[in-house]
């Protein structure tokens, strides 16, 4: 399967808690994606500086390229303009809120990880048994090697590689879920200058071991 992981905030980095109301008004809300509009570099820095205001810890996730492709998006309720900055702005919100709930703890779970940061015992350090016990599943998770990051595609954007056939048959899913958050954020951070969206290439031909006959 090959898909083209574009315009997170209007849907594939909804939360897994997504109703089908909230499904059903992103669906309304897609729109002719080839179609841009300008944006200028003052309006870029209204809407950074208003980010940064919310979430002054985390504002930097959002580059001007991404904020500016965000922003040159057809309005959904009228295709024929740009949407207005107030819309592009709450969007983007929404998406730093959930990177809040969802995303941002995982670096620090990161790196209970044993052998991730100079102290090799970090985890037993911890006082709280159950995020050690989830940084462990992480680990595992990671380790399994399923996902990664490989190569560019023909217009230079990364391609995130998921290979089924190398996870477990009955996996943590918890754990399997924020192995791919973590890795998505990793390589979204080092996205290439001017790329704003990447590519997913998912190899489903072949089910988890055991393979069932």
């Amino acid at each position: 399967m090959f898909q083209s992981m574009s315009d997170a905030v209007f849907g594939t980095s909804t939360p897994a808690t997504t109703d089908s109301k909230e499904f059903d008004d992103a669906k309304a809300e897609e729109v002719d994606s080839d179609l841009t509009f300008d944006v200028s570099a003052e309006e870029v820095s209204l809407i950074r500086a208003d980010i940064a205001s919310a979430y002054p810890e985390d504002y930097t996730f959002l580059s001007n390229d991404y904020i500016s492709s965000v922003a040159s998006k057809p309005y959904s309720k009228d295709p024929t303009k740009r949407r207005p900055i107030e819309y592009t702005t709450s969007k983007l919100k929404d998406l730093m809120k959930w990177r809040e709930e969802n995303a941002v703890h995982l670096q620090e779970m990161y790196k209970l990880i044993p052998g991730e940061t100079t102290n090799d015992s970090a985890t037993d350090d911890v006082e709280n048994a159950e995020l050690a016990t989830k940084a462990q599943a992480l680990a595992t998770s990671l380790n399994y090697a399923s996902m990664y990051w490989h190569g560019l595609d023909k217009k230079g954007r990364p391609v995130l590689w998921i290979r089924t056939n190398r996870m477990p048959w009955y996996p943590d899913v918890e754990a399997q879920v924020n192995a791919l958050i973590l890795l998505a954020d990793a390589g979204i951070k080092l996205m290439p200058e001017g790329i704003t969206d990447f590519v997913v290439v998912s190899d489903s031909n072949s089910p988890p071991p055991p393979n069932p006959q």
